[in-house]
Protein backbone atom coordinates (compact mmCIF):
# COMPACT_ATOMS: atom_id res chain seq x y z
CA UNK A 1 0.00 0.00 0.00
CA UNK A 2 3.24 2.41 0.75
CA UNK A 3 4.35 2.16 -2.35
CA UNK A 4 1.10 2.80 -4.17
CA UNK A 5 0.42 5.72 -1.91
CA UNK A 6 3.91 7.50 -2.28
CA UNK A 7 3.31 7.11 -6.49
CA UNK A 8 -0.01 8.42 -6.24
CA UNK A 9 0.59 11.11 -3.80
CA UNK A 10 3.79 12.11 -6.31
CA UNK A 11 1.12 12.44 -9.38
CA UNK A 12 -1.49 14.58 -6.95
CA UNK A 13 0.95 16.39 -5.36
CA UNK A 14 2.86 17.46 -8.66
CA UNK A 15 -0.76 18.68 -10.07
CA UNK A 16 -2.12 20.55 -6.88
CA UNK A 17 1.23 22.57 -7.07
CA UNK A 18 1.05 23.01 -10.60
CA UNK A 19 -2.85 23.88 -10.32
CA UNK A 20 -2.15 25.74 -6.96
CA UNK A 21 0.82 27.52 -8.50
CA UNK A 22 -1.25 29.03 -11.38
CA UNK A 23 -3.85 29.88 -9.07
CA UNK A 24 -1.92 31.64 -6.49
CA UNK A 25 -0.59 33.70 -9.42
CA UNK A 26 -4.23 34.67 -9.83
CA UNK A 27 -4.85 36.18 -6.30
CA UNK A 28 -2.75 39.79 -7.00
CA UNK A 29 -5.34 39.85 -10.19
CA UNK A 30 -8.28 39.37 -7.58
CA UNK A 31 -6.82 42.04 -5.26
CA UNK A 32 -6.19 44.50 -8.06
CA UNK A 33 -9.16 44.14 -10.08
CA UNK A 34 -11.76 43.92 -7.40
CA UNK A 35 -12.53 45.84 -4.23
CA UNK A 36 -12.83 44.06 -1.14
CA UNK A 37 -16.68 44.26 -1.29
CA UNK A 38 -16.55 42.64 -4.69
CA UNK A 39 -13.94 39.91 -3.70
CA UNK A 40 -16.33 39.32 -0.77
CA UNK A 41 -18.92 38.77 -3.53
CA UNK A 42 -17.16 36.44 -5.30
CA UNK A 43 -16.24 34.45 -2.29
CA UNK A 44 -20.17 33.93 -1.73
CA UNK A 45 -20.70 32.97 -5.20
CA UNK A 46 -18.32 30.26 -4.80
CA UNK A 47 -20.24 29.01 -1.04
CA UNK A 48 -23.34 29.24 -2.86
CA UNK A 49 -21.43 26.91 -5.52
CA UNK A 50 -19.95 24.76 -3.10
CA UNK A 51 -23.47 24.12 -0.94
CA UNK A 52 -24.97 23.03 -4.73
CA UNK A 53 -22.23 20.57 -5.46
CA UNK A 54 -22.61 18.87 -1.77
CA UNK A 55 -26.22 18.80 -2.28
CA UNK A 56 -28.25 18.63 -5.29
CA UNK A 57 -26.70 15.37 -6.77
CA UNK A 58 -27.55 13.86 -3.18
CA UNK A 59 -24.01 12.81 -3.00
CA UNK A 60 -24.05 10.03 -5.40
CA UNK A 61 -20.40 10.41 -6.86
CA UNK A 62 -19.18 9.06 -2.99
CA UNK A 63 -21.46 6.31 -3.80
CA UNK A 64 -19.56 5.28 -6.61
CA UNK A 65 -16.42 5.26 -4.91
CA UNK A 66 -17.44 2.87 -2.76
CA UNK A 67 -18.78 0.65 -4.13
CA UNK A 68 -16.88 0.76 -8.01
CA UNK A 69 -13.19 -1.23 -6.24
CA UNK A 70 -15.73 -4.21 -4.87
CA UNK A 71 -17.22 -4.27 -8.78
CA UNK A 72 -15.56 -6.46 -10.74
CA UNK A 73 -17.69 -6.85 -14.06
CA UNK A 74 -16.83 -4.06 -16.74
CA UNK A 75 -20.18 -4.43 -17.32
CA UNK A 76 -21.72 -3.42 -14.04
CA UNK A 77 -19.04 -0.72 -13.87
CA UNK A 78 -19.93 0.73 -16.89
CA UNK A 79 -23.50 0.79 -15.70
CA UNK A 80 -22.72 1.74 -11.74
CA UNK A 81 -20.93 5.05 -13.53
CA UNK A 82 -23.20 5.84 -15.99
CA UNK A 83 -26.60 5.81 -13.33
CA UNK A 84 -24.40 8.02 -11.31
CA UNK A 85 -23.37 10.41 -14.63
CA UNK A 86 -26.99 10.58 -15.90
CA UNK A 87 -28.61 11.06 -12.32
CA UNK A 88 -26.06 13.86 -10.99
CA UNK A 89 -26.46 15.51 -15.01
CA UNK A 90 -30.06 15.76 -14.31
CA UNK A 91 -29.86 17.22 -10.93
CA UNK A 92 -27.43 19.97 -11.88
CA UNK A 93 -29.33 21.37 -14.91
CA UNK A 94 -32.44 21.17 -13.26
CA UNK A 95 -31.34 23.39 -10.22
CA UNK A 96 -29.56 25.27 -13.34
CA UNK A 97 -32.83 26.17 -14.76
CA UNK A 98 -34.50 27.11 -11.57
CA UNK A 99 -32.22 29.02 -10.28
CA UNK A 100 -31.99 31.34 -13.77
CA UNK A 101 -35.49 31.48 -13.31
CA UNK A 102 -35.26 32.89 -10.63
CA UNK A 103 -32.03 34.79 -10.62
CA UNK A 104 -33.78 38.95 -9.27
CA UNK A 105 -34.59 37.48 -6.18
CA UNK A 106 -31.36 34.80 -5.61
CA UNK A 107 -28.76 37.04 -6.92
CA UNK A 108 -28.62 39.56 -4.12
CA UNK A 109 -28.90 36.80 -1.62
CA UNK A 110 -26.54 34.69 -2.92
CA UNK A 111 -23.78 37.97 -3.97
CA UNK A 112 -24.49 39.91 -0.45
CA UNK A 113 -25.29 43.05 -2.56
CA UNK A 114 -27.68 44.14 -5.21
CA UNK A 115 -26.56 44.99 -9.15
CA UNK A 116 -24.85 41.57 -9.58
CA UNK A 117 -27.29 39.89 -11.62
CA UNK A 118 -25.10 39.29 -14.72
CA UNK A 119 -22.31 37.48 -12.14
CA UNK A 120 -24.75 35.21 -10.89
CA UNK A 121 -26.02 33.64 -13.73
CA UNK A 122 -22.75 33.58 -15.45
CA UNK A 123 -22.10 31.77 -12.18
CA UNK A 124 -24.88 29.11 -12.89
CA UNK A 125 -23.16 27.76 -15.79
CA UNK A 126 -19.82 27.33 -13.69
CA UNK A 127 -22.07 25.38 -10.76
CA UNK A 128 -23.76 23.10 -13.52
CA UNK A 129 -19.95 22.50 -15.43
CA UNK A 130 -18.15 22.25 -12.35
CA UNK A 131 -20.42 19.72 -10.91
CA UNK A 132 -19.80 17.25 -13.87
CA UNK A 133 -16.03 18.00 -13.72
CA UNK A 134 -15.84 17.07 -10.04
CA UNK A 135 -17.84 13.77 -10.45
CA UNK A 136 -15.61 12.70 -13.51
CA UNK A 137 -12.71 13.55 -11.43
CA UNK A 138 -13.75 11.49 -8.61
CA UNK A 139 -14.16 8.52 -10.78
CA UNK A 140 -10.15 9.35 -11.77
CA UNK A 141 -9.33 9.00 -8.38
CA UNK A 142 -11.54 6.26 -7.91
CA UNK A 143 -9.83 4.25 -10.81
CA UNK A 144 -6.24 5.23 -9.43
CA UNK A 145 -5.70 7.41 -12.51
CA UNK A 146 -3.64 9.64 -10.72
CA UNK A 147 -1.61 10.43 -13.79
CA UNK A 148 -4.73 11.08 -15.53
CA UNK A 149 -6.43 12.70 -12.36
CA UNK A 150 -3.51 15.34 -12.75
CA UNK A 151 -3.39 16.01 -16.42
CA UNK A 152 -6.96 17.30 -16.30
CA UNK A 153 -6.50 19.01 -12.87
CA UNK A 154 -3.64 21.25 -14.44
CA UNK A 155 -5.42 21.69 -17.57
CA UNK A 156 -8.49 23.38 -15.96
CA UNK A 157 -6.53 25.55 -14.12
CA UNK A 158 -4.30 26.74 -17.33
CA UNK A 159 -7.72 27.49 -18.74
CA UNK A 160 -9.08 29.36 -15.93
CA UNK A 161 -5.53 31.60 -15.36
CA UNK A 162 -5.55 31.94 -19.00
CA UNK A 163 -9.10 32.96 -19.40
CA UNK A 164 -9.46 35.42 -16.62
CA UNK A 165 -6.02 36.80 -17.53
CA UNK A 166 -8.05 37.73 -21.41
CA UNK A 167 -11.11 38.78 -19.59
CA UNK A 168 -10.44 41.03 -16.90
CA UNK A 169 -6.86 42.55 -17.93
CA UNK A 170 -7.73 42.57 -21.77
CA UNK A 171 -11.76 42.69 -22.15
CA UNK A 172 -12.28 44.62 -18.63
CA UNK A 173 -14.96 42.20 -17.46
CA UNK A 174 -14.13 42.77 -13.96
CA UNK A 175 -15.88 40.21 -12.01
CA UNK A 176 -18.29 38.61 -14.97
CA UNK A 177 -15.26 37.94 -15.97
CA UNK A 178 -13.50 36.15 -12.70
CA UNK A 179 -16.66 34.24 -13.24
CA UNK A 180 -16.56 33.59 -16.90
CA UNK A 181 -12.99 32.19 -16.65
CA UNK A 182 -14.16 29.67 -14.31
CA UNK A 183 -16.61 28.14 -16.26
CA UNK A 184 -14.38 27.81 -19.14
CA UNK A 185 -11.51 25.79 -16.93
CA UNK A 186 -14.16 23.72 -15.54
CA UNK A 187 -15.63 22.76 -19.36
CA UNK A 188 -11.88 22.57 -20.52
CA UNK A 189 -11.39 19.94 -17.91
CA UNK A 190 -14.88 18.42 -18.33
CA UNK A 191 -13.94 17.64 -21.78
CA UNK A 192 -10.53 15.80 -21.07
CA UNK A 193 -11.77 13.98 -18.21
CA UNK A 194 -15.30 13.09 -21.01
CA UNK A 195 -12.34 11.89 -23.72
CA UNK A 196 -10.16 9.72 -20.76
CA UNK A 197 -13.43 8.33 -19.32
CA UNK A 198 -15.14 7.72 -22.98
CA UNK A 199 -15.44 3.44 -22.46
CA UNK A 200 -17.07 4.10 -19.19
CA UNK A 201 -19.91 6.19 -20.27
CA UNK A 202 -22.78 5.21 -22.66
CA UNK A 203 -26.55 5.85 -21.96
CA UNK A 204 -27.44 3.38 -19.29
CA UNK A 205 -29.54 4.19 -16.46
CA UNK A 206 -30.44 1.42 -13.95
CA UNK A 207 -32.97 2.52 -11.63
CA UNK A 208 -31.49 -0.42 -9.05
CA UNK A 209 -28.81 0.64 -9.31
CA UNK A 210 -29.53 4.63 -8.17
CA UNK A 211 -31.49 2.74 -5.34
CA UNK A 212 -28.25 1.23 -3.76
CA UNK A 213 -26.20 4.23 -4.61
CA UNK A 214 -28.87 6.62 -2.93
CA UNK A 215 -28.77 4.37 0.27
CA UNK A 216 -25.69 4.64 1.16
CA UNK A 217 -25.05 8.44 -0.48
CA UNK A 218 -28.25 9.61 1.29
CA UNK A 219 -27.21 9.34 5.01
CA UNK A 220 -23.99 11.96 3.79
CA UNK A 221 -26.27 15.13 2.52
CA UNK A 222 -27.10 15.83 5.75
CA UNK A 223 -23.24 15.52 6.40
CA UNK A 224 -22.11 17.44 3.37
CA UNK A 225 -24.58 20.33 4.68
CA UNK A 226 -22.66 20.13 8.24
CA UNK A 227 -19.72 20.06 6.64
CA UNK A 228 -20.44 23.32 4.23
CA UNK A 229 -21.69 24.85 7.39
CA UNK A 230 -18.66 24.31 9.23
CA UNK A 231 -16.39 25.20 6.05
CA UNK A 232 -18.46 28.68 5.46
CA UNK A 233 -20.36 30.14 8.43
CA UNK A 234 -17.82 32.04 9.13
CA UNK A 235 -17.97 33.44 5.77
CA UNK A 236 -21.73 34.02 5.95
CA UNK A 237 -21.72 35.53 9.50
CA UNK A 238 -18.72 37.86 8.61
CA UNK A 239 -21.13 38.92 5.62
CA UNK A 240 -23.86 39.79 8.11
CA UNK A 241 -22.19 40.91 11.11
CA UNK A 242 -19.42 43.08 9.59
CA UNK A 243 -19.50 43.71 6.09
CA UNK A 244 -19.41 41.98 2.05
CA UNK A 245 -15.99 43.81 2.01
CA UNK A 246 -14.96 41.96 5.31
CA UNK A 247 -15.41 38.56 3.29
CA UNK A 248 -12.93 39.66 0.77
CA UNK A 249 -10.62 40.60 3.16
CA UNK A 250 -11.24 36.77 4.92
CA UNK A 251 -11.67 35.57 1.59
CA UNK A 252 -8.41 36.43 0.35
CA UNK A 253 -6.54 35.20 3.58
CA UNK A 254 -7.76 31.88 2.74
CA UNK A 255 -6.37 31.64 -0.21
CA UNK A 256 -3.16 32.26 1.15
CA UNK A 257 -3.87 29.76 3.76
CA UNK A 258 -4.52 27.28 0.98
CA UNK A 259 -0.63 26.77 0.61
CA UNK A 260 -0.65 24.79 4.02
CA UNK A 261 -3.10 22.56 2.20
CA UNK A 262 -1.32 21.22 -0.57
CA UNK A 263 0.23 18.25 0.96
CA UNK A 264 -3.43 17.27 2.31
CA UNK A 265 -4.88 17.29 -1.37
CA UNK A 266 -2.04 14.61 -2.47
CA UNK A 267 -2.85 12.42 0.51
CA UNK A 268 -6.53 12.84 0.01
CA UNK A 269 -6.43 11.93 -3.72
CA UNK A 270 -4.71 8.72 -3.45
CA UNK A 271 -5.45 7.47 0.26
CA UNK A 272 -9.41 7.63 0.10
CA UNK A 273 -9.25 4.92 -3.05
CA UNK A 274 -6.47 3.05 -1.79
CA UNK A 275 -8.23 2.41 1.56
CA UNK A 276 -11.16 1.02 -0.08
CA UNK A 277 -8.97 -1.48 -1.82
CA UNK A 278 -6.13 -2.50 0.70
CA UNK A 279 -7.90 -1.52 4.31
CA UNK A 280 -8.28 -5.46 4.85
CA UNK A 281 -4.65 -6.30 4.46
CA UNK A 282 -3.07 -6.67 8.21
CA UNK A 283 -0.17 -3.98 7.88
CA UNK A 284 -2.83 -1.62 6.65
CA UNK A 285 -3.48 0.05 10.09
CA UNK A 286 0.25 0.45 10.83
CA UNK A 287 1.05 2.28 7.20
CA UNK A 288 -1.84 4.23 7.85
CA UNK A 289 -0.19 5.62 11.43
CA UNK A 290 2.95 6.00 9.47
CA UNK A 291 1.30 8.04 7.17
CA UNK A 292 -0.58 10.02 9.41
CA UNK A 293 2.39 10.87 11.73
CA UNK A 294 4.93 12.21 8.40
CA UNK A 295 1.05 14.35 7.47
CA UNK A 296 1.11 16.15 10.96
CA UNK A 297 5.12 17.04 11.03
CA UNK A 298 4.67 18.95 7.37
CA UNK A 299 1.16 20.24 8.36
CA UNK A 300 2.72 21.65 11.62
CA UNK A 301 6.08 22.83 9.61
CA UNK A 302 4.23 25.37 7.06
CA UNK A 303 1.31 26.68 9.44
CA UNK A 304 4.92 28.01 11.26
CA UNK A 305 6.49 29.15 7.92
CA UNK A 306 2.89 30.64 7.04
CA UNK A 307 2.95 32.64 10.67
CA UNK A 308 6.56 33.95 10.27
CA UNK A 309 6.03 34.66 6.53
CA UNK A 310 2.28 36.13 6.62
CA UNK A 311 2.68 40.07 6.86
CA UNK A 312 5.50 39.36 3.26
CA UNK A 313 3.03 37.64 1.64
CA UNK A 314 -0.39 40.19 2.01
CA UNK A 315 2.30 42.83 1.41
CA UNK A 316 3.54 41.84 -1.88
CA UNK A 317 0.02 39.95 -2.85
CA UNK A 318 -2.61 43.21 -2.23
CA UNK A 319 -2.84 46.39 -1.58
CA UNK A 320 -3.35 48.51 1.68
CA UNK A 321 -7.10 47.89 1.98
CA UNK A 322 -6.49 43.53 2.07
CA UNK A 323 -4.11 44.41 4.88
CA UNK A 324 -6.10 43.14 7.95
CA UNK A 325 -5.49 39.52 6.30
CA UNK A 326 -2.36 38.66 8.23
CA UNK A 327 -3.11 38.35 11.40
CA UNK A 328 -5.58 35.12 10.11
CA UNK A 329 -3.65 33.17 7.87
CA UNK A 330 -1.84 30.75 10.03
CA UNK A 331 -5.16 30.15 11.68
CA UNK A 332 -7.14 29.28 8.69
CA UNK A 333 -4.43 27.46 7.87
CA UNK A 334 -4.35 25.06 11.05
CA UNK A 335 -8.11 24.56 10.72
CA UNK A 336 -8.23 24.03 7.05
CA UNK A 337 -5.77 21.22 7.45
CA UNK A 338 -7.78 20.29 10.64
CA UNK A 339 -11.45 19.96 8.62
CA UNK A 340 -9.55 17.67 5.80
CA UNK A 341 -7.92 15.51 8.61
CA UNK A 342 -11.10 13.02 8.99
CA UNK A 343 -9.34 11.02 5.84
CA UNK A 344 -7.48 9.77 8.29
CA UNK A 345 -10.17 8.60 10.02
CA UNK A 346 -11.44 5.73 8.16
CA UNK A 347 -13.36 3.37 10.40
CA UNK A 348 -17.05 4.99 9.65
CA UNK A 349 -16.71 4.99 6.06
CA UNK A 350 -14.97 1.18 5.74
CA UNK A 351 -17.82 -0.08 8.23
CA UNK A 352 -20.83 1.67 6.41
CA UNK A 353 -21.29 3.63 9.63
CA UNK A 354 -21.82 6.78 7.58
CA UNK A 355 -24.47 7.92 9.92
CA UNK A 356 -21.48 8.38 11.84
CA UNK A 357 -20.55 11.30 9.39
CA UNK A 358 -23.77 13.41 9.76
CA UNK A 359 -23.63 12.59 13.81
CA UNK A 360 -20.01 14.44 14.14
CA UNK A 361 -20.64 16.91 11.60
CA UNK A 362 -23.51 17.96 12.84
CA UNK A 363 -22.63 18.78 16.46
CA UNK A 364 -19.62 20.75 15.01
CA UNK A 365 -21.44 22.53 12.84
CA UNK A 366 -23.81 23.74 15.77
CA UNK A 367 -20.54 24.42 17.49
CA UNK A 368 -18.64 26.06 15.04
CA UNK A 369 -21.85 28.65 14.48
CA UNK A 370 -21.95 29.46 18.58
CA UNK A 371 -18.22 30.03 18.41
CA UNK A 372 -18.61 32.35 15.22
CA UNK A 373 -21.33 34.38 16.87
CA UNK A 374 -19.64 34.79 19.99
CA UNK A 375 -16.09 35.30 19.03
CA UNK A 376 -16.89 37.66 15.68
CA UNK A 377 -18.53 40.54 17.10
CA UNK A 378 -15.75 40.80 20.10
CA UNK A 379 -12.45 40.22 17.96
CA UNK A 380 -13.22 40.32 13.93
CA UNK A 381 -11.84 38.43 11.50
CA UNK A 382 -9.67 36.94 14.29
CA UNK A 383 -12.55 35.47 16.17
CA UNK A 384 -14.01 34.17 12.94
CA UNK A 385 -10.53 32.02 11.94
CA UNK A 386 -10.60 30.76 15.77
CA UNK A 387 -14.39 29.93 15.81
CA UNK A 388 -13.39 27.50 12.78
CA UNK A 389 -10.40 26.45 14.42
CA UNK A 390 -11.78 25.38 17.41
CA UNK A 391 -14.41 23.67 15.52
CA UNK A 392 -12.38 21.70 13.24
CA UNK A 393 -10.11 20.40 15.83
CA UNK A 394 -13.55 18.83 17.83
CA UNK A 395 -14.59 17.67 14.29
CA UNK A 396 -11.20 15.88 14.00
CA UNK A 397 -11.51 14.79 17.87
CA UNK A 398 -14.69 13.13 17.09
CA UNK A 399 -14.15 11.41 13.63
CA UNK A 400 -10.66 10.01 14.78
CA UNK A 401 -12.39 8.64 18.42
CA UNK A 402 -15.65 6.91 16.22
CA UNK A 403 -12.71 5.39 13.62
CA UNK A 404 -10.29 4.04 16.30
CA UNK A 405 -13.08 1.96 17.60
CA UNK A 406 -14.37 0.87 14.32
CA UNK A 407 -11.04 0.65 12.60
CA UNK A 408 -7.86 0.74 15.00
CA UNK A 409 -4.75 2.69 14.12
CA UNK A 410 -1.89 1.85 16.22
CA UNK A 411 -1.49 5.81 16.97
CA UNK A 412 1.17 6.87 19.75
CA UNK A 413 -0.38 9.96 20.66
CA UNK A 414 1.88 11.85 23.40
CA UNK A 415 4.78 12.55 20.96
CA UNK A 416 2.24 13.92 18.36
CA UNK A 417 0.34 15.66 21.39
CA UNK A 418 4.03 17.35 22.63
CA UNK A 419 4.69 18.61 18.59
CA UNK A 420 1.92 19.78 17.85
CA UNK A 421 1.71 22.24 21.26
CA UNK A 422 5.08 23.13 20.85
CA UNK A 423 4.43 24.00 16.94
CA UNK A 424 1.38 25.87 18.08
CA UNK A 425 3.36 27.83 20.86
CA UNK A 426 5.79 29.13 18.21
CA UNK A 427 3.47 30.21 15.44
CA UNK A 428 1.38 32.35 18.46
CA UNK A 429 4.64 33.66 19.09
CA UNK A 430 5.64 34.45 15.54
CA UNK A 431 2.01 35.74 15.29
CA UNK A 432 2.33 38.63 17.96
CA UNK A 433 5.76 39.41 18.17
CA UNK A 434 7.96 41.28 15.00
CA UNK A 435 10.73 38.40 14.60
CA UNK A 436 13.12 38.41 11.97
CA UNK A 437 12.73 35.33 8.94
CA UNK A 438 16.46 34.48 10.32
CA UNK A 439 15.07 34.47 13.48
CA UNK A 440 11.95 32.07 13.11
CA UNK A 441 13.99 29.58 10.55
CA UNK A 442 16.41 29.17 13.71
CA UNK A 443 13.28 28.71 15.74
CA UNK A 444 11.80 26.33 13.57
CA UNK A 445 15.21 24.30 13.27
CA UNK A 446 15.33 24.00 16.98
CA UNK A 447 11.70 22.50 16.84
CA UNK A 448 12.66 20.12 14.93
CA UNK A 449 15.70 18.89 17.20
CA UNK A 450 13.17 18.61 19.78
CA UNK A 451 10.62 16.44 17.52
CA UNK A 452 14.01 14.36 16.85
CA UNK A 453 14.36 14.10 20.60
CA UNK A 454 10.65 12.93 21.15
CA UNK A 455 10.70 10.49 18.36
CA UNK A 456 8.66 12.15 16.32
CA UNK A 457 10.66 11.94 13.39
CA UNK A 458 12.33 8.36 14.46
CA UNK A 459 11.51 5.22 11.67
CA UNK A 460 9.81 2.90 13.58
CA UNK A 461 7.80 4.41 15.72
CA UNK A 462 4.46 2.92 15.16
CA UNK A 463 3.83 -0.85 16.45
CA UNK A 464 1.91 -3.59 14.78
CA UNK A 465 -1.44 -3.80 15.30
Amino acid sequence: MLRSFLKDSAYYGLATVLSRGISFLLVPLYTHVLSPAAFGSLDLLLVFANLITLTVALEVSQAVQRFYPDTADGAQRRRLFSTALWFSLAAYLGFAVFAWLTSPVLAPLVMGQAGLELPFRIGLVYILVNGLFVFLLNQLRCELRSRAYSLVSFTASLFTTAASVLLTLVARQGLAGLVAAMAIGSAAGLGLAIGLLRQRVCVQFDVAVLNRLLRFALPLVPSGLAVFLNTYVDRLLINRLLSTAEVGVYGFAIRIATLATVLMVAFQGSLTPLLYARYREPDTPAQLARLFRGFVVCALIAIILLAAGSRLLVAWLAPAAFAQAEVVIAVLALALLLAQMYIFAPGPALQGKTHLFWLVNGSVAVLNVLLNLLLIPRLGLAGAALATALAAFAGFCGFMAASQRLYPVPHRWPPLIWACVTALVLAALLLTQALSIPVALALLMAMVVLWWRLGLLRPGLEVAR
